[in-house]
């Protein structure tokens, strides 16, 4: 009865493996072009969107006059005191006190995210109390 059972193991996995040494073989993909025609206007611009996420990191980096000829509307930027340090930076940098200055001086907006004024993302919270 056991070398049964073995001999039907050896037997399942000698099929999965043949089976899946058929489904193996090489797929290769359509080549595909895309060609953008930028001398043809589509429609009139109606809008225009720029700015940056965490992209001021004082009030001087990166400076104003470089910013200037971008002519940026908004940007998002870490709450006071923030905990959340993205992209592995050894401290916060751009809170909203440091960069607002330099934010008014383009005519640019901040907006403020709040939730990252918590260490970890995903944002540990399960309560306002939190």
């Amino acid at each position: 009865m056991f070398h049964k059972r073995i001999a039907t193991l050896l037997m399942a996995a000698a099929v999965g493996a043949f089976t899946a040494g058929l489904a193996g073989g090489t797929v290769k993909a359509d080549d595909q072009t895309i060609n953008v025609d930028t001398t043809q206007a589509i429609r009139p611009v109606d809008h225009v969107a720029s700015g940056g996420l965490y992209a001021l990191a004082d009030a001087n980096t990166p400076n104003a006059d470089l910013l200037s000829p971008l002519k940026p509307k908004v940007f998002t930027q870490a709450p006071p005191y923030g905990q959340q340090i993205p992209n592995g930076e050894p401290k916060t940098a751009g809170e909203f006190p440091e960069i607002q200055p330099t934010a008014h001086k383009l005519g640019a907006k901040v907006i403020v995210r709040l939730p990252d004024f918590y260490p970890k993302f995903p944002y540990n919270y399960s309560n306002e109390q939190d």
